[in-house]
């Protein structure tokens, strides 16, 4: 990379300083949505020593990827051990991770358009290519569709996954700038571009796409050309082991475990009808990028409907056919607008993973964060003068001055509704008034308030959460939270709530939501502080087994036996043996989960049954990879010898 001149370093620092100062308000909120389930509640996170045992237990607490996801729940565990388990510390790191995201991108940008221009439009004037790059960067920067992976805490994952992503398009592109002078870069591509990759992967799966992102650059810049610009034969090799023997590894296994990565028996659509959707989400990802919207913009999307057919509803048609269009009018005009066809190809390669086949719940902003550089270089490199005799030079910075200001106004404005948890509640639910977790999650603040703030409050917790319950395909939980609000704040409990549980329970597709709900009911009654029918608890489980899609839903149907499993063993008095029999249910039904065994193994000792307990632990001792299970284990040596001893005694 050619040396960056004063001026730009002043604006590449200040607009470092616009971020940080727009995203000031949002330092202030709380923790939302999985944030709870993965950070908060995550006991294991908490750690009280560096020690290699906590430090790899919290490494790997993290059960919903096939990665794990370890360096980015090791860097919460860091984060809660250095500064505290409030909200603000994890946000200010997150907001660290961005920062250095952005320089990493300028850097990025820097690289890859003085190289377009060196090899291939050497009559661009060059500070306007450097003005390019800076301007791309301080958008992306800025940009208020990249505030959730820096105020949404858990998606720390999708800014640390890209970062490592930007480090290894900046290795590659510096080994590749190497090779074409004829010195040695090979080895960069070999040794950090590969590393890089298995890293991002580890903080989120979609690291794996870094290759794609270097192709992208490849295709678009360097075309497989080597010294003397012969094709370069060692750059075409190393795809080989990066994409196609990953992609035929892929497909092997998909087809060895009969489509086991693209299991959809846990959503409420099928394969067909996820990539129908998805091509209009796609559409929204396009537009959110380009004309940001606070209206459409937010953290739940779960108000967007599937695509059940090309016609319904018919934007399916409409999206499929422009999405054909798009790519029609990319192959036609590459050679004319090569900079806006690769940051077109850099978007849609992004979204390879996380918008095609996956069983992923429909759309999430945090999917576009690294993605949506592309659209904003593809529309950025339209705009921008690059010509010494380019005509409106003044309107056209003007529009990209005041796509600067847009952006840090938006983005302050969406920071400021996450600077105070009931404000950005009601923002959500007045943005996504059919979403049900963002109707829910208003309730849920009122009801917060109503029991830990102001008693006053409980009117709106009990009107927002009879809405949010009311939303089409919303989950029990609404339901589950007006029990406990009602039951802790007036001592009553509405036995038709209860019922309309067990109908949800009976008739919809089971959900995370509904299975949290059923964990925080049987807390409040294990706690005392719920007065729960005992017949009504029976119903509302029975009508979830019942469910007639629970059998092809192996997840919520483990789940929802070890529930109740575990509502037995708190009755009074326990029923320990039937509390036992469906906890072995669940781990007949996923027997490589480590918490399923476990289970067995407490309620082995609470039956006073070490023989038993001896064979369960010997079955949880295997699943215990690096270590994660050694204290967990030792306790339940310790239990079990214990008992032995008594017996003998």
């Amino acid at each position: 990379m050619k040396h960056v001149t004063p001026p730009q370093l002043l604006f590449i620092g200040l607009v470092c300083l616009l971020t940080c100062l727009i995203y000031a308000p949002g330092m202030s909120g709380g923790f939302a949505l999985d944030d709870y389930t993965n950070i908060v509640q995550n006991a294991a996170l908490h750690v009280s020593s560096l020690s290699w045992d906590q430090l790899s237990r919290a490494a790997f607490s993290f059960q919903a990827g096939p990665t794990m996801r370890p360096v980015s729940m090791l860097s919460f565990a860091l984060n809660s051990y250095l500064f505290g388990d409030d909200a603000e510390p994890f946000k200010v790191v997150n907001l660290a991770i961005h920062l250095l995201n952005g320089l990493l991108a300028f850097i990025l940008l820097l690289q890859m358009l003085q190289a377009y221009r060196s090899r291939l439009a050497q009559s661009l004037a060059e500070r306007s290519v450097e003005w390019l790059a800076l301007s791309v960067g301080a958008l992306w920067l800025l940009h208020p569709l990249n505030l959730m992976p820096v105020l949404y805490v858990v998606q720390r994952e999708s800014a640390l996954s890209s970062l490592f992503v930007l480090v290894g398009c900046n290795a590659y592109i510096w080994g590749r700038t190497r090779r074409l002078a004829g010195r040695d870069g090979s080895w960069v591509l070999w040794t950090v571009v590969p590393l890089c990759t298995l890293v991002a992967m580890v903080c989120k799966e979609s690291g794996a796409l870094l290759p794609v992102y270097t192709l992208i650059i490849e295709l678009f810049i360097f075309r497989f050309r080597g010294p003397g610009d012969r094709t370069d034969r060692q750059t075409l090799l190393f795809y080989l082991p990066m994409l196609v023997l990953p992609l035929c590894a892929a497909a092997a296994w998909i087809i060895a475990s009969h489509g086991g990565p693209l299991d959809y028996s846990h959503r409420d659509f099928s394969l067909p009808e996820r990539l129908m959707s998805e091509a209009r989400i796609l559409w929204l990802y396009i537009g959110w990028t380009l004309f940001p919207d606070l209206g459409s913009l937010g953290l739940y999307h779960d108000d967007i409907a599937v695509s059940h057919g090309l016609l319904q509803p018919a934007t399916t048609l409409w999206a499929i056919a422009g999405l054909v269009v798009l790519a029609v009018a990319c192959l036609s005009l590459w050679r004319r607008y090569p900079l806006a066809v690769m940051g077109v190809a850099w978007f849609f390669g992004g979204q390879l993973m996380e918008s095609t086949v996956f069983p992923l719940e429909l759309a999430y902003e945090h999917r576009c964060y690294l993605p949506d550089l592309g659209l904003i270089l593809a529309v950025t490199s339209l705009i921008f003068p690059l010509e010494e005799d380019s005509r409106f030079r003044i309107p056209r910075y003007s529009v990209i001055a005041a796509a600067l200001l847009a952006c840090a106004l938006l983005t302050w404005v969406r920071a400021s509704d996450w600077s105070d948890n009931l404000r950005f509640s009601a923002s959500e639910a007045k943005h996504h008034p059919l979403s049900p977790y963002a109707t829910y999650m208003l309730g849920q603040t009122y009801a917060n308030k109503a029991l830990f703030e102001d008693p006053q409050e409980y009117p709106n917790a009990v009107a927002s959460l009879q809405a949010a319950s009311a939303v089409p395909r919303s989950s029990i939980i609404p339901d589950v939270s007006l029990i406990l609000v009602q039951s802790q704040l007036k001592g009553i409990t509405d036995r038709d709530v209860l019922h309309h549980m067990a109908t949800k329970l009976g008739s919809q597709r089971i959900s995370a939501s509904d299975i949290q709900g059923l964990n925080a009911l049987i807390d409040c009654a294990g706690r005392g502080n719920c007065s729960l029918p005992q017949e009504d608890m029976y119903a509302i489980f029975d009508a979830a087994l019942a469910n007639p899609e629970i059998g092809r839903m192996p997840g919520s149907h483990a789940n929802v036996l070890v529930i109740y499993g575990n509502y037995m063993a708190t009755r009074n008095p326990p029923q320990l043996a039937k509390a036992r029999d469906l906890m072995a249910q669940a781990v007949a039904i996923i027997p490589g989960e480590p918490q399923y065994v476990a289970n067995l193994v407490t309620m082995d000792i609470d039956m006073r049954d070490p023989t038993q307990a001896t064979k369960d632990l010997d079955a949880l001792r295997k699943l215990n990879y690096l270590g994660h299970l050694d204290t967990e284990i030792s306790d339940f040596e310790s239990q079990i010898s214990q008992l032995h001893a008594a017996k003998h005694k």
